[in-house]
């Protein structure tokens, strides 16, 4: 998932304008998002990934030198996608479901 999501955020760098190596912000983002293995945790979870999401923007500003705002929107933008996707799933599903047989 790291990698697949890294890829998609380094897509998403690059059409903002960043200019940087995808593997310097696979690495960046591995560490970024090492809090959160604290997820588990019912309090900490939301602390660690709100953290883990600050240590990504942070990651891309510096290894894809883009602005805070550009880094903002190339952490952002796939989750949105993702979001999106599972929502018109969702919604496919449950027209398939209402037609009946």
């Amino acid at each position: 998932m790291w990698l697949v999501g890294g890829v998609l955020v380094y897509a998403t760098a690059l059409v903002v304008g960043g200019r940087g190596s995808v593997g310097a912000l696979l690495k960046s983002s591995a560490y970024a998002l090492m809090p959160l293995a604290l997820a588990p945790i019912p309090v900490v979870g939301w602390l660690a990934a709100a953290y883990a999401a600050g240590l990504q923007v942070v990651a891309v500003l510096t290894t894809m030198h883009l602005g805070a705002l550009r880094s903002v929107v190339a952490v952002l933008a796939p989750v949105a996608l993702a979001i999106g996707a599972m929502l018109l799933l969702t919604l496919l599903f449950f027209s398939v479901i209402s037609t009946g047989p």
